[in-house]
């Protein structure tokens, strides 16, 4: 039963690797104009449980009880943040504080006038 169980637990970390990556947390890049580069930050929480046991109410042909076994799992995603590089300037923008849609307005919004301010645009 022991290995049953450790390949149910291995089944559902690969998976789980299978669809978190670094782009999952690190963003691609978002290049506005040659000077300027977003990048979003994510948070990511993942929670995962699998577990199984013999069923004893069954025999089968081998004169074992069958294994029963299950997994779920979980994933949250939270923007938290995008990095700017803007004419060599690094900064992090922090969205936590206001709601997600009003800190991406203000982020996009103060990156538009700096770059009209240099006459890039």
């Amino acid at each position: 039963m022991e290995k049953e169980v450790n390949k149910l637990v291995s089944d559902t970390i690969n998976g789980l690797k299978n669809v978190i990556d670094s782009n999952t947390i690190i963003g691609s890049p978002i290049t506005l104009t040659k000077d300027t580069i977003i990048v979003p930050i994510t948070k990511v929480s993942v929670g995962f449980v699998s577990g199984g046991g013999e069923l004893n109410t069954i025999k089968s042909k081998i004169n074992a009880y069958p294994f029963v076994g299950a997994s779920t799992s979980g994933f949250n995603l939270s923007p938290i943040g995008f990095i700017s590089f803007v004419g060599g300037e690094i900064k992090f923008h922090d969205i936590d504080s206001k709601s997600i849609d009003e800190k991406i307005v203000d982020m996009i919004n103060n990156i538009v006038s700096k770059i009209t301010k240099e006459g890039e645009v």
